[in-house]
C-alpha cells in the first residue's frame, strides 16, 4: 500500500512539474514572433550581401540575395542594419505584420 502511494505521488508530481513547462513554452511562443525581410541599396535596388542587423541584442547578417530571417520578443522590435559605405539605418518593425520587410540603405 505505501510503495503504491509513493508511487502515486511521485507520478502527480512528475506530471505537475511537466505541466508547469508546457506553460512556459506557450507562453514565450506567444511573445516571440519570425521576422523575415531584405536588405537592398536604395538607389539601385541591388540586395547588400552581409550585412549586419541588429534586433532586439540579437545579431545576424544578410545572405547572399539580402535575405534574413530571426526569432524575436514582440516588445522592441526594431532593427538597426549596418554595412561599409553605408549609413546605419534604424527601421521600426509591425512584429503583427505578416510581410517581409524591405530596408533600404543609403550609400555615405
Amino acid at each position: 500500500m505505501k510503495k503504491a502511494l509513493i508511487l502515486l505521488l511521485l507520478t502527480t508530481i512528475i506530471n505537475l512539474a511537466q505541466a508547469g513547462n508546457s506553460s512556459k513554452d506557450n507562453n514565450s511562443d506567444v511573445n516571440s514572433v519570425i521576422i523575415t525581410g531584405r536588405i537592398i541599396d536604395k538607389n539601385t535596388g541591388e540586395e547588400i550581401i552581409g550585412a549586419e542587423i541588429t534586433i532586439n541584442d540579437k545579431v545576424l547578417y544578410s545572405d547572399i540575395n539580402g535575405n534574413f530571417s530571426v526569432l524575436i520578443d514582440v516588445k522592441f522590435p526594431e532593427a538597426i542594419v549596418k554595412y561599409i559605405s553605408y549609413k546605419d539605418t534604424k527601421t521600426k518593425i509591425n512584429p503583427f505584420s505578416f510581410n517581409s520587410i524591405e530596408i533600404e540603405m543609403d550609400s555615405k
